[in-house]
């Protein structure tokens, strides 16, 4: 799970780290947490397989929804969840 929940340019900046992630691990499946004016840079990107979408004004739940992909990916077995920032 990739976190980037600021600027458009941040994500920007942050996509190569999914491609490298789908170069050397083919199989990775990778995840995204981002702010919705970003989502478009990320959806139906080869390098992302699923796009979390969090309005910035809706930090509470922020919380929630990544206890509840923890939970998730806890069930999906993911073996990596990469929190990037200050990039």
């Amino acid at each position: 799970l990739i976190i980037r929940l600021s600027a458009m340019g941040d994500t920007v900046h942050c996509l190569p780290v999914a491609a490298a992630l789908k170069r050397r691990m083919p199989d990775v499946q990778v995840s995204w947490l981002v702010e919705p004016a970003s989502a478009p840079l990320l959806q139906n990107n080869q390098a992302v397989d699923q796009v979390f979408i969090l309005p910035k004004k809706k930090w509470l739940r922020f919380y929630q929804r990544v206890y509840e992909h923890f939970q998730f990916s806890a069930q999906k077995k993911h073996k990596h969840l990469m929190p990037i920032d200050q990039m």
